[in-house]
């Protein structure tokens, strides 16, 4: 089976983190070794930090996270997170996704077993989670949940983060990966989508989604005719022990 990295930003998600502990401890130890997980705290206050429930989860689970920090609370930093998380990867396969998707342990199996090419990136299937599990319903493949190479992921410059400081900014960097690995859905792997409602804290539903910034963002760089990523990680951080 392909080793894999889970790059997942966090910010002050713990109780999203718990279920993903839960789940990865359940993870057979075949599954559990082939897996690196990257969680990036984007700069969570420190009441918030996932530091001791990580550091309480089994040791199996434990050793397979890297915990790493954004020393600056930079609002809707995700896209440096996940930059962060793809330039400190040591495998060649990066599962891409926001905290509130997890996959079971066959799904995470169907990951590492079924055939990839470099040329292309992944959709697994979407799974949306309702207030009353275990009721779910099919929906479109995630939107910027993906399974990507490495090398593919920087052909296409990363994530702008430009866009940093403001909601939204993915399309932009799917329509530069679809430029260089085409976008394939992966039925063979579900994909589970937790809301607040399930889970509070579970993701930034909650939080300020106003897009005119970003829009304004867009057209400035449109307009400067300077609309390739550049200079990605413009942040300090550090990893931390666990």
């Amino acid at each position: 089976m392909r080793p894999i990295t889970w790059i997942m930003p966090f910010y002050r998600n713990a109780p999203m983190l718990a279920v993903h502990i839960e789940n990865w401890s359940l993870y057979p130890a075949g599954v559990l070794a082939g897996l690196t997980i990257i969680l990036v705290d984007d700069g969570s206050p420190e009441a918030d930090r996932p530091d001791e429930l990580l550091r309480a989860a089994p040791k199996a689970v434990r050793d397979r996270v890297r915990l790493l920090r954004v020393l600056v609370d930079i609002p809707w930093n995700q896209h440096g997170a996940r930059n962060l998380g793809a330039k400190v990867a040591a495998n060649e396969w990066l599962l891409v996704t926001d905290i509130d998707r997890i996959l079971l342990a066959h799904d995470m199996r169907a990951l590492m077993s079924v055939k990839l090419k470099t040329s292309r990136y992944y959709k697994p299937w979407g799974v949306r989670m309702h207030v009353k599990l275990p009721k779910a319903d099919p929906e479109k493949g995630p939107y910027n949940q993906f399974l990507v190479h490495r090398s593919a992921y920087w052909k296409a410059g990363g994530y702008d983060e430009d866009y940093c400081g403001c909601y939204g900014g993915d399309r932009q960097f799917l329509e530069a990966l679809g430029k260089v690995a085409k976008r394939t859905r992966l039925d063979s792997a579900r994909m589970y989508r937790y809301n607040r409602y399930v889970v509070p804290g579970a993701n930034t539903e909650g939080l300020d989604r106003s897009t005119k910034e970003l829009a304004r963002r867009k057209a400035q760089k449109i307009a400067l005719g300077d609309v390739v990523a550049r200079n990605p990680i413009r942040f300090k951080w550090r990893e931390i022990k666990l």
